[in-house]
């Protein structure tokens, strides 16, 4: 399962690529980001390693974002927020940026990490398939109940 392989990726500080991240457990998804987070950005340069990029953006902005080098630091972390790139049809962005993106993710600098936080994708997009070739694609469905009670009675240990 890709959620067992992100714990062991953020225990052991060995980061892949690209990560998608994608689901309705809003909780679990910043969880694991904040997760992923402290550990790339270990000391206190999260402002000057650590970008943001929300909504519909060029893919020129992705890609000079990856492609900046970290300051006092190994990687820096490019976090892009619902941005469509992994939708289809009129919400998702258009066919041209996806092929830009597609050849881009092939060639991610080993510097950065790059995380996508969406709330739905379509998982037949070529996009979708390059992340799952060249990174982690992982899916943050709402807990079951039962999950849920183990999961509060392991923190309130």
């Amino acid at each position: 399962m890709s959620i067992d392989v992100l714990k062991e990726d953020i225990k052991n500080k060995e980061f892949k690529n690209i990560y998608l991240f994608y689901g309705q457990e809003e909780f679990l998804k910043k969880y694991y980001l904040d997760s992923i987070e402290k550990a790339v950005l270990e000391n206190d340069l999260t402002a000057m390693n650590k970008l943001v990029l929300e909504g519909k953006i060029e893919i020129s902005k992705i890609e000079e974002a990856c492609e900046t080098m970290p300051v006092f630091s190994e990687k820096k972390l490019v976090l892009v927020k619902n941005s469509g790139l992994f939708k289809s049809g009129k919400d998702g962005a258009k066919q041209d940026s996806k092929e830009q993106l597609v050849e881009y993710l092939k060639n991610v600098p080993d510097y950065t990490v790059l995380v996508f936080y969406e709330e739905e994708i379509d998982k037949k997009l070529k996009t979708v398939n390059i992340v799952k070739k060249n990174g982690l694609v992982v899916e943050f469905s709402l807990q079951k109940p039962a999950e849920l009670v183990r999961w509060v009675v392991k923190v309130m240990k």
